[in-house]
């Protein structure tokens, strides 16, 4: 029999054991980022052909706002200041909407994240686009968004013509025309197609 050192056996546990914690780390972020993938799934957001529910905002200066679209589509944006792939989003929309042939399309942020965490990230503080905050609720069950960014498109009556996860420059304004050129029987862009459309 062979024997071997008490330092190789307990070097043989201590690497079994940090595996056996790197493996179920790994399972937990596989099966969070699966749950989360599921529930996008699941709840698309807000079908195509619904006038957008009513809910309140309020603006970074301070004021309460009622979401009204003033005769002019909107297109709306939820995102997380913390969430390096909104901030990406924001400045995608920002530059969308600053091409000449959407100069009549309302650019509007919607987070709930805090004023404070706005103003810590350099694109959401200086954005030209009009930025809300909201109750976590407002984005869940009135908006019924699941995963940021997520993008809607909202026509001049308020009903929506589009929504999906566009996440940069080409997905954004995928997402926008898309939207400009269907009719409210069209069903809900689904957010594979965007995310192919945004590659």
């Amino acid at each position: 029999m062979i024997a071997l050192p008490t330092s190789l056996v307990v070097a043989q546990w201590v690497v079994t054991a940090a595996l056996g914690v790197i493996l179920i780390i790994a399972y937990r972020q596989l099966a969070f980022f699966l749950n989360i993938e599921g529930k996008v799934r699941d709840a698309e957001g807000l079908p195509v052909g619904v006038t957008i529910p009513a809910f309140e905002y309020v603006s970074v200066k301070g004021e309460m706002r009622h979401f009204a679209t003033g005769n002019m589509p909107v297109a709306l944006l939820v995102a997380d200041p913390l969430c390096v792939t909104c901030e990406g989003a924001l400045v995608a929309m920002e530059r969308v909407l600053g091409k000449a042939r959407y100069s009549r399309i309302r650019g509007l942020v919607l987070t709930s994240a805090t004023r404070t965490a706005i103003d810590s990230v350099p694109h959401f503080r200086d954005t030209q686009l009009e930025v809300g905050l909201v109750r976590p609720e407002v984005l869940t069950d009135v908006l019924q968004t699941v995963a940021t960014p997520y993008t809607y498109m909202v026509d001049g009556d308020g009903v929506v013509t589009g929504g999906g996860i566009a996440a940069d420059e080409v997905g954004v304004e995928k997402l926008i025309t898309l939207a400009s050129d269907h009719s409210g029987s069209t069903p809900l862009l689904p957010i594979d197609g965007l995310r192919r459309a945004a590659h």
